[in-house]
């Protein structure tokens, strides 16, 4: 798909980009591997049901390394996706993709976050302007992430969020907000979409 022209870009749509682990669902130091492992947070169902209802689309951007460790298969995970996915959306969230990095940390690959290979690729395909949407993450990777594709990046505090709250602060100097989970980051993302809309 080649990139909008001028003309289109006032067409392009705003988004809400969502990391899955430790911001969907509960992060697990030994990797997702099955449904059994899936603990999704309710607050994150209400999050993504008022910013669809707020008219905005969600799109999952997650880095999936267990695949390229040969810990859980690309089709295992694939599944995983689409049933998480499935809930939200049966709760009234407007997910229109998910897209992960399959591969192996050390492999140097464009799609594993913190590079932006994943959001540049959902842009292309969605038409999203990525200078007006943002991303929520809870880790300084995914904020990286947003920084390098020009999406404005916040972090909440379940998953890894805690953890990575006092690096982020510190290489964020002010362009990164930290909130409680995705629930308490509505308002912020809300006010910030709606301005740049």
């Amino acid at each position: 798909m080649s990139s909008p022209n001028a003309s289109e870009k006032v067409n392009l749509r705003q988004v809400v980009f969502l990391d899955r682990d430790g911001v969907m669902i509960e992060d697990r130091p030994d990797y997702v591997r099955s449904m059994d492992d899936v603990s999704v947070f309710p607050e994150a169902l209400k999050a993504a049901q008022i910013i669809s209802s707020a008219g905005y689309g969600i799109i999952v951007v997650s880095n999936q390394s267990g695949i390229g460790k040969g810990i859980v298969s690309y089709e295992a995970v694939s599944e995983i996706f689409e049933t998480i996915v499935q809930e939200f959306r049966d709760h009234g969230a407007n997910i229109l993709a998910w897209y992960m990095c399959p591969h192996h940390p050390d492999k140097g690959c464009e799609c594993r976050k913190p590079k932006a290979g994943m959001i540049f690729q959902a842009a292309e395909e969605w038409s999203v302007d990525l200078h007006r949407s943002v991303l929520v993450g809870d880790a300084l990777r995914d904020l990286q992430a947003a920084e390098a594709a020009g999406v404005t990046g916040k972090l909440v505090r379940t998953g890894l969020g805690r953890s990575h709250e006092s690096e982020v602060l510190v290489n964020g100097s002010g362009r990164w907000t930290v909130h409680e989970d995705l629930l308490d980051a509505v308002p912020s993302i809300l006010s910030f979409l709606q301005e740049s809309h």
